[in-house]
């Protein structure tokens, strides 16, 4: 289509002033024929920065109009950072024949606010290393870096940093380099990625893995700031605090903001300074926090920590395929809301000599709900651990009863087993442990009161104390195989005599019922948990068992909540149990 120019009053004038006073007519231009180009698969009219990225003439004049007004001349874009798809840099006469058409639509189109919000919701195609979409790609390099590991960067990097929080936009840092920065902040920063150059954190020989480099001590504020922000994302790059002497990153809620949201690590490297320093991460009031595609953690004290303290929470942090080197205190403090640790290997014995746990809380914090430990190893390789230590614990539930699925894992303890548990459960909370294979532990279960235990489907070996505490309800299969069901004291609902009792209860698995006044006891119904089809239960006469109902005590009925039972004869006829006999009772529900 072609567009006859107009001669009267929006006639073309040469200088930079006309041209930045045009620049938001040729913003909305380019925004529509940008669209339609992306609706037919292809791009119109595009511009590299010297990244290699591609964004759009009318982007570009945005940015220098947005950010300079007539302060500055818009032929500061003819330079060496950005260049046509051809190669060449865009000149005045190009820029003006563009605006030219732009006004052609002047009576048609028209737009009065600044124009970073819409820059902001107008994705800028972009081509990255490993085929990645960003809104635009700038490389730390076009702002001054020198990456080179000895340089400090800390200038450039952070304003690469803040151009892109100011449009949604990636960050790039050359393979290979290492930038030195003292320290760096996001705070408030909302869709800014940072990506490194390779495809992981264990690169091919000869394509080495992006650095940023932390020459801070992280003190008194922590090294790299993400309070408070949204979809953060670092990719393939290596994180280091060699010097820090506290927190090194912090993504938790800042005192003036909301909660920190959808902070992702993929493919990260994360080093701390050594084994006696951390929370490496401080994870508190966070929501959807992420660590994946085998995202490395070594050399810190605690790796991440969450809330201190109640009332404070941080909701679905996600370790999915995380490699988790020894610490020096434990992995987790604190894990909160729904955290979840999928397809994750930790070694828990540290050069220290010491066996360190998985999983711990602190400092009084119990307001932890759900937590999720799935086809993960967990390995204790040293001879042993000369000191008591429990693998996971949970704390008591305070304002909400907790959760916990452990399953389909691998947990190995110390050669020398003596002083470790592997699950440690505080008051009040909920346990689900399957699929497992468990080998050298003390102490498998270490309970508190009123829990919920289910145990089903493990591999059990070198365990000495299978259970220490009894459940307050669950379904539970020993190592033997012997399937025990613990819940409410079962009640007689009828029958069984005048005045019956239950005695020594350990909830429907194991408990006895003494028969009241005999004489016409012929059977009775038992009050029982909810069960999901029913229950299955045996009673056997263990004080008269060859007289009366004692020769064979049957259930003949049964309902998710109710077993009936009958006693019968030599005859098979049914029988009355005599006075005070105790009928010991095994119920399982199915």
């Amino acid at each position: 289509m072609r567009i006859t120019k107009q001669t009267s009053k929006t006639k073309v004038k040469t200088g930079s002033s006309i041209i930045c006073q045009q620049a938001k007519w040729l913003f909305v231009l380019t925004l529509l024929v940008s669209r339609c180009a992306s609706a037919r698969g292809g791009r119109d009219g595009g511009i590299v920065n010297s990244s290699g990225a591609e964004g759009s003439i009318g982007h570009l004049l945005a940015i220098c109009l947005n950010a300079t007004m007539n302060t500055e001349p818009c032929s500061s874009l003819a330079s060496p950072r950005f260049a046509l798809s051809n190669g060449t840099r865009p000149g005045l006469t190009q820029i003006e024949a563009r605006a030219s058409v732009i006004r052609s639509a002047d009576t048609r189109i028209g737009i009065h606010s600044t124009l970073t919000p819409i820059l902001a919701m107008r994705p800028v195609e972009s081509q990255t290393s490993g085929n990645e979409r960003s809104s635009l790609v700038m490389s730390v390099k076009s702002f001054g870096a020198m990456c080179d590991g000895v340089t400090d960067d800390t200038t450039a990097v952070q304003n690469a940093l803040n151009e892109a929080g100011k449009m949604s936009g990636t960050v790039s840092i050359p393979a290979g380099s290492t930038c030195l920065v003292s320290s760096l902040s996001m705070d408030h920063f909302v869709g800014v990625s940072v990506v490194g150059g390779t495809s992981g954190p264990n690169p091919p020989s000869g394509n080495t893995q992006s650095t940023i480099q932390f020459t801070g001590t992280c003190a008194p504020s922590a090294c790299l700031l993400t309070r408070s922000a949204i979809a953060i994302t670092f990719s393939r790059i290596e994180l280091s605090w060699p010097n820090a002497i506290s927190t090194m990153w912090d993504m938790s809620h800042s005192a003036s903001g909301r909660d920190s949201q959808f902070i992702t690590c993929h493919g990260c490297v994360l080093k701390g300074p050594n084994l006696t320093v951390g929370p490496m991460i401080r994870d508190v009031q966070t929501d959807f926090v992420t660590f994946d595609q085998w995202t490395q953690f070594s050399n810190a004290s605690v790796y991440v920590t969450g809330p201190t303290t109640n009332g404070q929470y941080s909701d679905m942090t996600t370790f999915n395929n995380v490699v988790f080197g020894p610490p020096g205190t434990a992995v987790i403090q604190n894990a909160s809301v729904e955290w979840v640790v999928n397809q994750s290997n930790a070694e828990l014995y540290n050069s220290f000599r010491q066996c360190v746990p998985f999983l711990q809380y602190t400092g009084g914090y119990t307001d932890e709900q759900g937590l999720a430990i799935t086809s993960s190893e967990f390995l204790v390789p040293g001879p042993s651990c000369g000191r008591a230590l429990s693998l996971i614990s949970i704390p008591a539930g305070s304002t909400y009863f907790g959760a916990e699925t452990i399953s389909a894992n691998l947990m190995v303890g110390p050669q020398d087993s003596t002083n470790v548990t592997l699950l440690t459960v505080g008051d009040n909370e909920q346990v689900s442990f399957s699929g497992n294979t468990v080998n050298l532990f003390a102490i498998l279960f270490s309970l508190g009161t009123n829990d919920t235990l289910n145990v089903s489907a493990n591999e059990y070996s070198n365990i000495s104390i299978f259970m220490s505490g009894t459940p307050a309800s669950g379904i539970v299969t020993t190592p033997s195989g012997l399937v025990v069901t613990y819940g409410p004291k079962p009640t007689i609902l009828s029958g069984f005599g005048i005045s019956p009792r239950v005695l020594n209860s350990s909830g429907p698995g194991s408990f006895e019922v003494q028969v009241g006044a005999g004489g016409t006891a012929w059977g009775g119904v038992i009050g029982l948990p909810s069960a999901p089809n029913g229950w299955a239960c045996q009673a056997a006469d263990v004080t008269n068992p060859t007289t009366g109902g004692g020769y064979y005590s049957k259930q003949i009925a049964s309902t998710t909540t109710t077993a009936t039972f009958n006693g019968f004869n030599t005859s098979g006829v049914a029988a009355p149990w005599s006075a005070g006999d105790v009928l010991n009772v095994s119920c399982t529900p199915f």
